[in-house]
């Protein structure tokens, strides 16, 4: 098994434990840098969660491939943080913050 195998499984295996928690819960899942909230990485973790009955936002961030890097990290984290204005009125009792950044190595 891969690391890249290896992380989807672990957050799969993540995601199924919550699912089966009562409160309602919201997680901002975010893309590794000069990726976008398309990435098929984020996919399956992101229908597991939708399947879960989970609030799921996947926004473009500053790192992204298309606005790589218009801005420092606390832009970053202004950015993100509005993006928890999404979840305002859904009566989440939970919040999570989650993504995976994949790198490949030279061999």
């Amino acid at each position: 098994m891969n690391f890249r195998s290896f992380l989807i499984l672990v957050s799969i295996l993540f995601v199924s434990f919550l699912s089966h928690a009562d409160p309602k819960i919201g997680v901002v899942l975010m893309h590794g840098k000069q990726g976008s909230p398309k990435d098929r990485s984020l996919e399956e973790l992101n229908k597991k969660m939708l399947d879960a009955d989970m609030v799921v936002i996947k926004p473009e961030m500053p790192w992204s491939n298309s606005r790589f890097i218009d801005g420092d990290w606390d832009k970053a984290i202004n950015e993100i943080s509005s993006k928890l204005n999404n979840f305002k009125n859904k009566a989440l009792q939970r919040l999570f913050w989650s993504g995976i950044a994949l790198e490949v190595l030279p061999q």
